[in-house]
Formats: C-alpha cells, structure tokens, sequence
C-alpha cells in the first residue's frame, strides 16, 4: 500500500550532532542507523550509539529511522542538507524546528515500502571468519550491537521507495536494518501493481 512522502531541504548545520538531537527531540530519529564515507575512511550502515561521530568530517552522511532519513552531500562547492519522511513535515517537525530549519517548499512523493539485501557472507579473511564478499578489499563490518558476529543470518534493509508525479522512481530511502534467518519466507514480496494502477487510462481519476 502507497503512502505520501516529503522531500525538505534543510539549512546545513555547524554540527550535524546538534541537528540530529533536535530530530530526537520530535521523536524522529529515534532509533536510529547511519552510514557515511569520505576519501579516507567509510561506515557501513549500523546503529547509531554516538552522535558526536556524526561530527567527523564525512563527505556523505546518512542517518534513518523507521520516521525518517537525514541525508548530508556535496552539492556543487557547497554542502545540502535534507529530511525525508511519511509524515505531515510540520506537523511532524512543530513549527518552531519547521520555521527555523526548513529552506523552500516540501516535494511530495508516492511512497512504497521495499526491502534491499545488503552485501556478505561468509568469508575466510585473514582476521578470522568475518562476513564479507569476494569482490570487496575488506571485511564488511555491520555494527548491530551484541549480534554483529551472527555470521549465518543475512542483513535486511528496509527501504522506502519515494516515486514523482510521473511513477519515477527519484530515490530510495533507508527506514531500518535487521537481521533475518536466510529463506524463502525471509522477505513478504509485494506483487507488481497492474499497469492501469501505475499508468491510470486517460481521463481516468488516480
């Protein structure tokens, strides 16, 4: 089943730290993965336990709850910030969060709920058995607190698939990380919707 989402620009802050426990505060983000890389380091999506890491110099930088997903990134020579959520922005925000950091208008969006598999498996390393894949230098370290090393359960993440006016798909938000047990029933697939639900008939009222 679809839902609305809301794309916001938001005005970049001096500490992403400070942003994030304003989030909290409107129980956004709360509780919360990320996932960020620059030219020298990279972390793989896991849980959030420390928000002054969000300080450090990334490049990229994600934070997503089940609520919403901050996104930080170059643009240009400069720096954007962004919320995306399913909720009403000021309702959700409050005005005073919603007038203070809130650059523009909201674009709205078709919202549907996926799933994505992450990358590794099993693997041999020098380290010991650590999850991995073959065609990546290094281990892949998920940080889920004490299950981290539950080498024989695969890594899910769920997702929001934010789609335009015109059923395009624009981005693919993260909601949350879990591990499963590997199988057939792991994941509940959604079946396709028919052509003349994505693609109404002319004249015809979505």
């Amino acid at each position: 089943m679809s839902q609305s989402g809301w794309w916001l620009t938001l005005r970049s802050p001096e500490q992403v730290s400070t942003l994030v426990t304003a989030l909290q505060t409107a129980n956004l983000l709360k509780p919360c993965w990320w996932f960020a890389w620059n030219d020298l380091e990279m972390r793989l999506p896991g849980q959030l336990t420390q928000v002054s890491e969000l300080d450090g110099n990334w490049e990229v930088l994600r934070i997503f709850s089940s609520q919403a997903e901050l996104r930080l990134g170059p643009v240009g020579q400069q720096r954007g910030c962004w919320l995306l959520l399913e909720q009403a922005p000021q309702q959700a925000l409050g005005q005073s969060f919603y007038q203070s950091w809130v650059m523009g208008e909201a674009d709205n969006f078709r919202v549907e709920a996926g799933y994505h598999l992450l990358a590794g498996e099993q693997l041999k390393l020098p380290q010991g058995v650590q999850r991995g894949q073959v065609s990546y230098p290094r281990p892949l370290d998920y940080q889920f607190g004490s299950n981290t090393s539950d080498l024989d359960k695969i890594i899910v993440a769920e997702v929001r698939k934010y789609y335009d006016a015109t059923n395009r798909l624009s981005t693919v938000r993260y909601a949350g990380l879990e591990l499963r047990e590997p199988g057939p029933n792991s994941l509940k697939v959604q079946p396709l919707p028919t052509p003349e639900t994505v693609l109404p008939l002319r004249g015809e009222k979505r």
